[in-house]
């Protein structure tokens, strides 16, 4: 619902965003973004083509195909927005989309190969963290306050720095595995996690369940609660609660965040009192800057560990 809403907000540019990508004429101008709107909507297009026909090809139905692409992009989408709205450098989804699927369609309904392809789909949840999607919401962000005649040069340079990091982080993960084999690595990611996935289908495999009305049911009534809280947070200035606090109530780990985002909040909240949003623009660049240097020093702390701890280097973020 969080998704939904915002995209709802967002109809009216989001339709001449679709005019202007199919070529007719409307006021709105994409020259100053990082992407044309017509290569993004190609994009689009095909990312959700073939991302759906490479798990129907690889054995999963093809309707739990088109609904795991579906929940997974509406959770990258909620995973980003939530991260850019509150300022945490990240956050879980309550629930991932091989759960959806599961809980929508019934493990009973699902064949031996569509749960097997879903175990193997775990590589994409990145602990329902939106894989590298809320980091592209803050670097557009962060385009949007340099010159607009950089923005597609910077759009460029992320797009060769993925490019690069996904080549060299997957052969040296091959490399290593096959020298020294993935088991030892120690790692969650390589041990628990990865067998945790194969492990539930087998027990799906072995006692198939029907849809689960109970959960559906849950979820209608959180869908409900979650629109009633974004009604009351647009319609009446002085509501004091975001709905924001409600989507990611579940998530097992938030509590370890919940007093940066209480100060936070307390400081935005002293920041707008005393000079209001002319000295809450002049403090901006500090708080930035607090996040760029979180983010130097893990990076610094790598290159320590690579010079001169090389093979047991320390754990400074491991989440």
């Amino acid at each position: 619902m969080l998704v939904f809403w915002n995209l709802w907000a967002a109809r009216r540019h989001l339709k001449a965003v679709w005019q202007k990508a199919i070529g007719r004429d409307t006021p709105l101008d994409d020259f100053e973004e990082m992407i044309g709107y017509r290569p993004a909507l190609i994009g689009l297009m095909l990312s959700v083509v073939f991302s759906t026909s490479w798990l129907w090809r690889a054995g999963m139905g093809f309707g739990a195909a088109c609904l795991y692409v579906f929940a997974t992009l509406v959770i990258f989408l909620g995973v980003s927005r939530i991260v850019t709205d509150v300022g945490l450098v990240f956050v879980s989804t309550p629930a991932g989309a091989q759960e959806i699927v599961i809980h929508v369609l019934g493990s009973r309904n699902l064949s031996p190969s569509s749960l097997t392809v879903l175990a193997f789909t775990n590589a994409l949840y990145s602990y329902g963290k939106g894989l590298f999607a809320p980091a592209l919401m803050h670097a557009a962000k962060i385009a949007d306050l340099g010159p607009p005649s950089g923005r597609r040069r910077l759009f460029k340079g992320i797009f060769l720095a993925f490019a690069i990091g996904a080549l060299v982080s997957v052969s040296h993960t091959l490399y290593l595995g096959y020298t020294t084999g993935a088991q030892n690595f120690k790692d969650y990611p390589f041990t628990n996690y990865s067998q945790g996935g194969f492990i539930n289908v087998l027990g799906l495999m072995k006692n198939p369940e029907p849809a689960d009305t109970l959960r559906l049911t849950l979820f209608g009534i959180g869908a409900l609660v979650m629109s009633l809280l974004t009604l009351l947070k647009y319609r009446l200035p002085w509501w004091p609660f975001h709905p924001i606090g409600f989507a990611v109530a579940g998530v097992s780990y938030v509590h370890w965040t919940s007093v940066s985002v209480f100060i936070a909040w307390a400081i935005k909240s002293l920041i707008l009192r005393i000079g209001g949003a002319m000295l809450y623009r002049r403090y901006r660049p500090f708080f930035l800057g607090v996040l760029t240097g979180y983010t130097a020093g893990i990076g610094l702390s790598l290159l320590v560990d690579t010079i001169w701890f090389p093979g047991s280097g320390h754990t400074v973020h491991g989440y």
